[in-house]
């Protein structure tokens, strides 16, 4: 966790250990010291941007969760996945990468979710069955169902793709759909009004990056401006109590936290590092070829 958090043994600290594992275990692999010293791959740097905004959005869930008090069943953690996914599949203003690059975010995180996974798998990892958290390949399966239940024609071949049972695919439709009406109800209920004074903005701050790696991807996610275009839309979209910053800072281990005491989200440089070491496996192929079929 950030520095500025107090460890909660009840909560992220196992697994973050765990990711933290695997992220010496990428680093090894074939080719990363070659990029530490090299301009970055495109592709890799696409699957971090990805991973980057979908965690972002993650983040900015649990601070609107806890700013509106929103009402929900379930673990908190799960419905900031719902928000986050819902985000990227379902954008109510296209975004400045354009929309086709928001699902290939979708597919990106879905794909760190299952590298995350067999990674685990090969490593005899334990993994934290009693977290907050949903399980990585259970998150992977959940982003898969809302993708192909947001165009069943379109993505028809996710199911066959991902190995999802019949009975679970034949419900994504309705999940994704019960997904929207309820984005849907909550900005009718909570979302900013027209001509309401606005009462907090949120800003971004960029400290000393770590690593090569981090520094080259500080550049490349500073370029594409896509943090400052979703506070952006953010604050369109709520009136915040107060004033936020999002931070990326160096931390202990691979992390990214709202910090509701600080008004600060917190994004961890190892994170970075963490996405780029898995986007070494990651399926790019695959993806595209999701995103032409007709």
């Amino acid at each position: 966790m950030p520095s500025s958090v107090q460890p909660d043994p009840s909560n992220l600290r196992k697994f973050a250990a765990c990711v933290s594992i695997l992220l010496l275990i990428a680093m090894v692999a074939p080719g990363y010291a070659q990029d530490r010293a090299s301009p970055l791959d495109t592709d890799r740097v696409g699957f971090v941007l990805g991973n980057v905004e979908f965690a972002l959005l993650h983040e900015l869930a649990h601070l609107v969760i806890g700013e509106m008090d929103l009402p929900i069943i379930g673990p908190e953690e799960q419905a900031a996945d719902y928000l986050a996914t819902m985000s990227l599949l379902r954008p109510l203003e296209i975004p400045p990468v354009g929309s086709e690059r928001w699902l290939e975010f979708a597919l990106t995180t879905a794909d760190a979710f299952v590298i995350l996974w067999q990674l685990g798998e090969k490593t005899g990892a334990v993994f934290p069955y009693w977290d907050s958290h949903a399980l990585s390949i259970q998150r992977f399966y959940t982003i898969g169902c809302l993708l192909y239940g947001s165009s069943p024609d379109r993505f028809s071949a996710v199911p066959g793709l991902i190995e999802m049972p019949a009975r679970r695919a034949e419900s994504c439709a309705a999940e994704y759909a019960r997904a929207a009406r309820s984005i849907d109800w909550f900005l009718e209920a909570f979302g900013r009004k027209e001509g309401e004074p606005q009462k907090g903005v949120m800003t971004v701050r960029f400290e000393a990056p770590h690593s090569r790696i981090s520094e080259y991807l500080v550049r490349e996610i500073q370029a594409a401006g896509l943090i400052d275009w979703t506070l952006q839309r953010l604050e369109e979209l709520i009136n915040l109590n107060a004033d936020a910053t999002v931070v990326l800072r160096s931390c202990s281990m691979p992390e990214a936290a709202w910090i509701p005491e600080e008004r600060e989200l917190v994004f961890c440089y190892e994170l970075l590092d963490l996405y780029y070491a898995l986007s070494s496996a990651q399926d790019q192929h695959e993806i595209r070829s999701l995103l032409t079929r007709d």
